[in-house]
């Protein structure tokens, strides 16, 4: 149910993400380039389709990837 409501449960800044759509096509090396973050440790890349077999959610699937990356960071250690 989440999933499905992403887009309109979601809130720009909370997490550190970046999305990219077909319209971005050619300008994605900018858009990395002037990303206001200095250091990257952890990267996780869908196309949004078949996530967790629950089918092509689009961007509503980008809850399911900040979670594993929750749990990336709480097992590894990794610095959020």
């Amino acid at each position: 149910d989440i999933c499905l409501n992403w887009g309109r449960l979601w809130v720009a800044g909370r997490h550190k993400e970046m999305y990219f759509s077909m319209k971005d096509k050619g300008e994605m090396a900018a858009m990395v380039y002037n990303y206001p973050v200095a250091e990257v440790d952890l990267i996780v890349v869908t196309d949004g389709s078949r996530v967790l077999g629950l089918g092509d959610l689009g961007v509503n699937g980008a809850g399911i990837c900040i979670g594993k990356m929750d749990l990336y960071i709480a097992g590894a250690g990794f610095y959020p």
